[in-house]
């Protein structure tokens, strides 16, 4: 497979390392790294990856930001501002929790699907997909020492 990297980030330069090593993909060109202007220049071209600007930013920092000043408000409405602001400070559980949901959930759970990707390609990953959700179902209940129970679907009448 033949792709064009575009932009000059810290993925595009993985991304052109990973395809150096391997012997089914190969970078034909880079736009926007002293390259090529634009896609039409590369023949050959079977897929063109765009690392040049993240395109959901700005709708992550609005909803970041909505239920922030949401939380905010009903703490204020409440007379619990400050032990709102204070509770990462105070709290050693709830500190744990949003470093587990933050780092754990989302940042090491990127790597290791890129990660993945790169050892044994996007098929084989996407096979596993279905799977992590009964995996992180079991491993919770073990973790938790609760009991799994599978239950058939209601059915609507």
């Amino acid at each position: 497979m033949n792709i064009a990297i575009v932009g000059n980030g810290r993925m595009g330069r993985t991304l052109d390392a990973v395809c150096a090593r391997r012997d089914d993909v190969r970078v034909i060109g880079h736009v926007g790294r002293g390259g090529c202007e634009s896609l039409d220049a590369l023949d050959g071209l079977d897929a063109a990856l765009d690392f040049s600007a993240p395109e959901n930013l700005p709708m992550l920092l609005s909803g970041a930001a909505f239920y922030g000043l949401l939380a905010l408000g009903e703490a204020a409405a409440h007379g619990a501002l400050t032990a709102l602001l204070t509770l990462p400070v105070k709290n050693g559980a709830f500190r744990t929790a949003v470093l587990y949901q933050g780092v754990g959930c989302s940042v090491a759970a990127f790597f290791l699907s890129n990660a993945a990707i790169a050892k044994i390609g996007v098929n084989k990953t996407s096979s596993f997909i279905g799977v992590s959700t009964i995996v992180s179902i079991l491993a919770g209940a073990l973790a938790l020492g609760e009991t799994a129970v599978m239950r058939p679907a209601a059915r609507r009448v």
